[in-house]
């Protein structure tokens, strides 16, 4: 089954960028999905995980619209040191 069939991909989002890297010792391909070119840190997109045999193994959607203010450095380290 394509994952597209069962998840969200906005409509004018298309794949930007393709890799085949080694996650946890397997061969996996990363796929990235957005309405720009360019890819841009922490900018809209959606990141889609399969395997070897085209099985999605992860989906992170990331196109939705932020409604806070993202925090500075020291406030992330320390909410990130708080919850570790």
């Amino acid at each position: 089954m394509q994952w597209q069939t069962v998840l969200y991909l906005p409509k004018l989002f298309s794949l930007v960028d393709s890799q085949t890297v080694t996650r946890n010792e397997q061969s996996v391909t990363v796929e990235r999905y957005q309405a720009e070119r360019g890819i841009t840190p922490n900018n809209q997109h959606i990141t889609v995980i399969l395997d070897h045999y085209n099985q999605l193994v992860s989906y992170n959607n990331s196109a939705f619209i932020a409604q806070g203010a993202i925090p500075d450095r020291d406030e992330a380290t320390s909410i990130a040191l708080h919850t570790f």
